[in-house]
Order: structure tokens, then sequence, then C-alpha cells
């Protein structure tokens, strides 16, 4: 029986790790990650059971489904190029890590096109503060692994707008 618990705290203990890791890995890709802005294609802004939220879709999904080139692996990148105002536009999809030019990034996809984001929760009752949302703000690491930091208007700005 004794054996039994030290197998439960050291399961615990490596389950605490492995969370402890990727909790830390995100919060660096906020900090020192570069800023990009992907086109929403859509949103609908409520859940009864959730909240308030947004749940999002973006252009580079559509253009990847209008290409109407062969299926796509179940992970990979889309390689992407960034304009002036960090907003990035469709290039293609690659299998294997890509090499990239300076105004080119990748984002790592996971599940056939899906890399996160794909739900902004804010607060109760301010939805109307981000009805004018028109892109998703992603902080990416050099290995295209992103975490969305905010929506962003028409004119680059986060939402909320401050008031």
């Amino acid at each position: 029986m004794r054996n039994k618990k030290w197998i439960i705290y050291i399961n615990l203990l490596i389950i605490l790790a492995v969370a402890s890791a990727m909790i830390i890995k995100k919060e660096k890709t906020i900090k020192h990650g570069q800023i990009i802005l992907l086109e929403l294609y859509g949103n609908d802004p409520r859940s009864l059971m959730q909240g308030d939220y947004m749940s999002l879709s973006y252009q580079i999904e559509a253009d990847k489904r209008a290409e109407n080139s062969e299926e796509m692996n179940a992970r990979g990148y889309y390689l992407l190029e960034r304009d002036s105002n960090r907003v990035v536009h469709y290039l293609g999809c690659e299998n294997e890590k890509p090499q990239v030019d300076s105004n080119q990034v990748i984002l790592k996809y996971y599940n056939y096109g899906d890399f996160g984001g794909e739900s902004y929760f804010f607060e109760e009752g301010s939805g109307d503060d981000f009805a004018t949302a028109r892109y998703g703000g992603f902080k990416i690491d050099t290995g295209g692994n992103p975490v969305l930091v905010g929506l962003y208007d028409d004119k680059f700005r986060i939402l909320p707008l401050e008031k």
C-alpha cells in the first residue's frame, strides 16, 4: 500500500512539473515573442453556458481552404508574410519548419490547421467593447508557437479602447 502512495506522489509531481514548464514557456513567448495580427474571418460573441466570449476564425484558414491544394498534415506550419502594420497574409503550408525571409513568419498548427486562439473570453457585459474587432493579436516565438494576447480594431489598436 505504501508503494502505491509513492507512485501517486511521483505522478503528481510529474504532472505539476509539465504544467509549470508549459506555463513558463507561454509566459516567455508573451514577454519576448513578436506580435502578429491575424485578420478575423468571423466571430460569434456569446455563450450562455460560459459567459461572454468571442468564437474566432481567421482569414488564413479560409485562404487555405480556397487554395485547393493537397491535404494538409495533422501538424505543420503556416507560412505567412508580415506587412508594415504587423498583419500577416497566407503564403502556404509546410509540413516541415521552413526557412523564412525577414518579412515572413511561421505559425505552428496542430489538428489539421488549428493553432489556438479560437475563443477569446472577456468580462460579462463588455461585448460591445469588442464588437469592432478585426484582428486577433498573437505573440509568437521563433518556433512559430502562438499565444493569443488580444483583439485589435481596424486601426491596429488593442481592444478595449480606453475611454
